[in-house]
């Protein structure tokens, strides 16, 4: 794939961006990046230990091990926060230090997302995960919220509703929040919620067609891709009509979708390439056969207008080693406060697993 001119190639992860500077991680150790030199510059070393940084130096096994930061959030004041081996970090820039505020349940090791929360109306401002586990037994699932530094569960759902949650997205516009689980047809959900949590509500569910993990509000619904390998997968268009939500097909896409970006005027989907989970636990790691959903070896990124034009921008080669081991094939879009660039981070692709590409809007 020829990437366009004037397109940076960072040799480290981006995590999050400001406007003025960006927290990357490489090796074990964070650094900040600044957009006037491209200069990584190193901030502190991760909590680990002498054994797990060694690891971090050979990228399979970092990668086999999940040894890197998933997901990170932009606070105030130079803050950040970071989510890494069970716990949740708060990075601080001008102090050069990071510090546990949180663990995880048992047996997680990361959610999809934490999501940044102001002047939603209805809602305190603060920042939200939601669990996102091996839920094998069907326990109840939370909702965790920080204000002014303090974490607790604002929701709590059932035990045997769900097996996790993958996004919550935030709705300025019709003050709500909404709330996307899976994984089987029964648990695949959205939830709207209301009033600071108080109100709970359940929209579309039951189907491998509203497993999703990302969506972005859309005029007086949701535009959102689905996160099936087992079924062909599109973006939808869900709105309310006479009462009742419903879902239309706006495009097939060639893969499963677990990562996304709202960015400038548009909106950016990017499919996986994974394996079949229908296949027993064991194959199902050393797999190389595609699932049903998943249409080649590549992971897409798929850029939607906001009146609906679709275009494929770019498409990454998957890389030789197993899908479920060494991590799916994919693109992931940190949290970038940067409306005039795109950030990239492609992982378990030929060329640019590792590195970040920031692409000029």
């Amino acid at each position: 794939m020829k990437l366009p001119l004037g397109t940076r190639v960072v040799n480290a992860k981006v995590l999050a961006a400001t406007e003025a500077v960006a927290l990357c991680y490489q090796k074990g150790f964070l650094y900040t990046l600044d957009y006037e030199n491209w200069e990584l510059k190193t901030l502190c070393k991760l909590p680990m230990s002498c054994k797990t940084k060694l690891f971090t130096n050979f990228r399979l096994i970092e990668r086999l091990l999940r040894l890197e930061p998933r997901t990170a959030c932009v606070l105030n004041n130079g803050q950040f926060l970071i989510s890494f081996q069970g716990r949740v970090y708060r990075v601080d820039l001008q102090k050069r230090t990071i510090e546990k505020e949180i663990d995880f349940r048992d047996g997680m090791n990361n959610p999809l997302s934490l999501v940044t929360i102001k002047g939603l109306e209805g809602f305190d401002d603060c920042v939200l995960f939601g669990e996102y586990f091996s839920n094998n037994s069907f326990e109840e699932v939370h909702v965790w919220r920080r204000i002014n530094g303090k974490w607790n569960t604002v929701l709590t759902l059932p035990a045997g509703s769900l097996y996790h949650i993958h996004g919550i997205v935030p709705d300025y516009k019709n003050s709500c929040l909404y709330i996307l689980t899976g994984d089987s047809d029964k648990e695949s959900a959205m939830i709207k919620v209301t009033d600071n949590f108080k109100t709970v509500e359940p929209i579309l569910c039951g189907s491998q067609q509203y497993r999703s993990c990302v969506a972005f509000p859309y005029k007086d619904g949701l535009l959102y891709a689905t996160d099936t390998p087992r079924e062909v997968n599109h973006i939808y268009y869900a709105r309310p009509v006479d009462g009742k939500w419903t879902a239309e097909p706006v495009v097939e896409i060639p893969g499963p979708c677990i990562y996304g970006r709202e960015q400038g005027k548009a909106y950016y989907f990017a499919t996986s390439v994974e394996a079949d989970d229908t296949l027993p636990a064991f194959r199902y790691r050393f797999s190389y056969k595609l699932g049903a959903g998943v249409k080649n070896r590549n992971s897409h990124i798929i850029k939607v207008s906001q009146i609906l034009n679709v275009e494929l921008l770019y498409s990454f080669k998957k890389d030789i080693w197993p899908m479920l081991l060494f991590q799916f094939g994919n693109c992931i879009f940190p949290a970038n406060e940067c409306k005039d660039m795109l950030i990239v981070c492609p992982v378990s692709v030929k060329r640019f697993d590792g590195k970040t590409l920031i692409f000029k809007l």
